[in-house]
């Protein structure tokens, strides 16, 4: 039986559920009694545990998006909160609300506004503004 069974298969779940929930894959090697090199070298010869932690960090990555996105939506509406036993409102935050919008509906709030014409635009300039 080789290293990788004794110390990676048996930790398998405990490896998915540490990096889903957004643990560095750095952190790996000293979880599991190992050197960074043979990690790296486990990634290279077997596929399965490298699919594992591609898709582990891709999780945690999509959590973390998560997380900003309900962060940021609750200061673009405002909220309510207990600080120190006593209820306090944080009103809503015009910039992120902002923000917000511009990603979430760029097609009506972005900056910029593109003009799709049906027909060629005819620009007629008068003398005095040919002279310049």
């Amino acid at each position: 039986m080789d290293q990788y069974a004794i110390s990676v298969l048996p930790k398998w779940e405990s490896i998915r559920a540490f990096l889903s929930a957004g643990g560095p894959e750095s952190d790996l090697p000293r979880r599991l009694n190992l050197s960074a090199a043979t990690l790296r070298r486990y990634r290279k010869k077997y596929p399965e545990f490298a699919a594992m932690l591609d898709e582990c960090r891709a999780e945690a990555a999509a959590l973390a998006d998560d997380q900003v996105e309900a962060a940021l939506f609750r200061r673009a509406t405002g909220y309510d909160t207990e600080d120190a036993d006593s209820p306090r409102h944080v009103p809503a935050d015009v910039k992120a609300a902002i923000f917000w919008l511009k990603n979430r509906r760029p097609d009506l709030w972005r900056d910029r506004k593109v003009v799709a014409l049906d027909e060629p635009v005819k620009i007629t300039l008068s003398a005095e503004e040919k002279e310049l």
